[in-house]
Parts: structure tokens; C-alpha cells; sequence
């Protein structure tokens, strides 16, 4: 299980924000096109922890991956614990999923870059439907510093000196998920 605290933000000018994030020494990592089908596993009425469980089988070019997160979230500053495992057929995990009870509740279509700042990966994507972002994240193999309020504190200033460093306003943070971002344009 990964860490990672993260924030993303609104980009009018993809152009110019991904020239601002080489001129940090920003390594590119590699180019992505990003196919995710978010399920959801309701739970029985009278249980605890009453509501909906869900995870994410993402295509990411000829990798299949399943995700499934335990998420909290702080004006635009969002931490994840993050389980991720591979799926060798992925068409054949889909029938298994609906075999369990599993439903498809939306998809989410996302491409990109992704690049190395430091320790930072930083994400330069268009949403389908939404517009463009610069996601901003640190990963970490293990919680004990998330137990420490004053690192998630540090963490935080460090994100946000990267955003305001390529000179997006934080204003521009965006808090919702893309899920909901998206489940907000059917209705």
C-alpha cells in the first residue's frame, strides 16, 4: 500500500504551464492515455459502514490495473492510502466484478504527461469533458509520517510553492474529485 498527499489544479494554458514545469527541472517520465471504469460494490442496508464501496480498473496503454483507495480530503489537499495490484485479462476481471455484485458507475478518460520533480510527480492532463490539470503529488511507502501533523503541514507548503511557482493561481484548486466533476455533467 502507497501514501500520497495531492492536489490538483484548473490549467487554461497547457502549453505554457508544461514549458514552466521543465524550466523547474521537471524530468519528463512518459506520455499517457488513461482509460478508468470506477465500480461500485453497494453495501447492505444495516451494515456498518453503510454505503458504497468502490475501486478502478485502469487501461494505461497494454497495463491493466486495479486501485482501490481509502481517502480523506482538506480544501484541495487530498490524502490517499492507495492499494494498487496488476490484471492480466482485463476483459475477463470485468465479468468476475459483475459476477460479485460489482457495477460500472463511470469512466473516466484521461491523457498526458507525467514528470519527475524531486521526489514530486507532477501530471499535466486533459480530462475528457473537463479541460486540462496539473496534478501535483507526493507518494510515500509508508504512513508513519502522515502520522506527524506537522509533515502533512510541510508537504502541503511544498505542493503548494510548486503550483504557485508555475503560477497557477489557488484559486484554481480544485477540491471535487474527477468522478464527481464528472457524474455532475450527466445531470
Amino acid at each position: 500500500m502507497n501514501w500520497e498527499i495531492e492536489i490538483k489544479a484548473h490549467v487554461d494554458d497547457p502549453v505554457e504551464i508544461e514549458k514552466r514545469i521543465l524550466s523547474l527541472g521537471a524530468r519528463p517520465i512518459r506520455a499517457y492515455q488513461k482509460v478508468d471504469q470506477y465500480y461500485e460494490i453497494p453495501e447492505k442496508s444495516g451494515e456498518v459502514g453503510d454505503g458504497v464501496k468502490d475501486f478502478r480498473l485502469r487501461i494505461d496503454g497494454d497495463k491493466a490495473l486495479v486501485t482501490f483507495k481509502d481517502k480523506k480530503r482538506k480544501e484541495g489537499l487530498e490524502m490517499n492510502r492507495e492499494g494498487e495490484f496488476t490484471v492480466s485479462d482485463p476483459e475477463m476481471f470485468k465479468v468476475f466484478v459483475s459476477r460479485i455484485g460489482a457495477r460500472p458507475r463511470i469512466e473516466k478518460r484521461k491523457r498526458g504527461k507525467a514528470y519527475r520533480l524531486r521526489d514530486l510527480l507532477l501530471e499535466l492532463s486533459e480530462v475528457t469533458g473537463l479541460g486540462f490539470f496539473v496534478e501535483i503529488e507526493a507518494i510515500f511507502q509508508s504512513d508513519h509520517e502522515l502520522k506527524d501533523p506537522s509533515f502533512i503541514d510541510a508537504t502541503e507548503l511544498r505542493l503548494f510553492q510548486v503550483l504557485d511557482t508555475l503560477g497557477i493561481p489557488r484559486d484554481r484548486v480544485e477540491a471535487r474529485p474527477y468522478t464527481l466533476m464528472l457524474s455532475e455533467l450527466k445531470t
